[in-house]
């Protein structure tokens, strides 16, 4: 995603490709350092292709792979006008679309890169697309720890880590996520009429309403005209809002105090597990026993001599007799899952979910950011190096 151009990511994905295909005639040569990573190099390539294609980018110029939405022919005023009590109209000029319900196909329209609002469009699409791609990781890691619990039927984890995990994540920022799709799906018409570009001014800043929801339990200003993205009314939208929030309160002492509590209070399968442990062993020390006398009867035999075979039967049994008794010293295990320990491992769970959750999305920001350096460093070199270059 940072590195999003269908130019710069065709020409890694043409060299991943390369790797694949001609793994073996290449080794030995200056590129067999890369020949591990090959898998790797396409997959980044394929993704930044992928990404380019999204921002509609290729060696940071516009590519009009469809056609635009917009008339770009003719310009109209955007007048500045009183409707109401509300003000409309920036009195620049601007594109109007062919038609309201036009949409480009893939990505954003190219026009967007010829707009002054150009980097504030570019940079709120890449922002909202970091979170989302980030709370799907996140939540897919969830999901394959959720597996692995079950396969080993660690059920008590599963509701209390994996269940909770996904309230307190999904709840907080899925709702965030699904805020976002609601706001890009909400139908406007910004050139006509004009209630919808009243309608357009008054719509809500996604981090408002998590401000709100979090820090304000919900309390938003009486008489604002915002638009609900949720339901018909900003109050029917916070009530869902609080119900999520007091989800996620609920969610994180059940994910501190639950397990604890079950090992307090349920039966310890340690002593049994090693119980079973010390019977294979004892089992495997009869074996050997018996194999150490079918080799005395044939020593004996072969031999004739009774006290030597008896001497090393002897030997033998002391020495798997001292060998079993350091195996039981080496698994013994003194307590290894009670309350304190349990409850002090929880609580390092349960904070290192609970603000990793918040830190992993800021962390997938960075995406954007580096995204947004790499697009405005590549058109510094378009627009101060190449084209200058080419036009003398």
């Amino acid at each position: 995603m940072m590195f999003g151009d269908m130019g710069h990511g065709s020409i890694m994905l043409l060299f991943g490709a390369i790797l694949v295909l001609f793994a073996d005639k290449l080794k030995g040569t200056a590129v067999e350092f890369f020949l591990p990573l090959r898998y790797l190099v396409f997959l980044m390539g394929l993704m930044a292709t992928y990404c380019g294609l999204i921002y509609n980018e290729w060696f940071a110029m516009p590519a009009e792979i469809f056609p635009s939405c917009f008339d770009l022919e003719n310009r109209v005023n955007d007048t500045m006008k009183t409707i109401g009590n509300e003000t409309v109209g920036t009195n620049k000029y601007y594109y109007q679309k062919y038609d309201f319900k036009c949409n480009y196909p893939i990505g954003y329209d190219p026009v967007w890169m010829m707009s002054s609002e150009a980097l504030t469009f570019s940079n709120s699409i890449k922002m909202k697309v970091a979170v989302i791609i980030g709370i799907a990781h996140m939540t897919m890691g969830v999901i394959i720890k959720g597996t692995n619990l079950i396969y080993h039927k660690h059920w008590s984890h599963f509701i209390f880590e994996v269940v909770t995990g996904l309230v307190i994540l999904l709840f907080l920022f899925g709702w965030m996520d699904m805020l976002i799709f609601l706001k890009w799906f909400t139908v406007i018409d910004i050139d006509n009429p004009d209630d919808d570009r009243i309608k357009n001014a008054n719509m809500p800043s996604i981090i408002s309403i998590m401000i709100t929801m979090a820090f304000n339990f919900g309390n938003y200003t009486e008489g604002s005209e915002e638009i609900p993205l949720v339901g018909d009314s900003l109050a029917f939208q916070y009530r869902i809002a609080i119900f999520l929030l007091i989800c996620v309160m609920i969610a994180c002492p059940l994910m501190l105090f639950a397990i604890p509590c079950c090992f307090r209070h349920g039966p310890s399968k340690v002593e049994e597990a090693n119980e079973l442990e010390f019977a294979d062993i004892q089992g495997g020390d009869m074996n050997q026993r018996l194999i150490g006398g079918e080799q005395s009867n044939r020593i004996q035999r072969l031999s004739g001599s009774d006290l030597d075979v008896e001497d090393n039967s002897a030997e033998r049994h002391r020495q798997m007799k001292k060998l079993d008794q350091q195996l039981k010293a080496l698994g013994k295990v003194d307590e290894a899952v009670n309350f304190g320990e349990a409850f002090v491992n929880q609580m390092i769970e349960t904070i290192e979910f609970v603000l990793g959750s918040v830190s992993n999305t800021a962390s997938y920001l960075r995406l954007w950011a580096l995204s947004l350096a790499h697009g405005q460093l590549a058109d510094v070199f378009l627009h101060q190096i190449f084209l200058p270059t080419f036009k003398a």
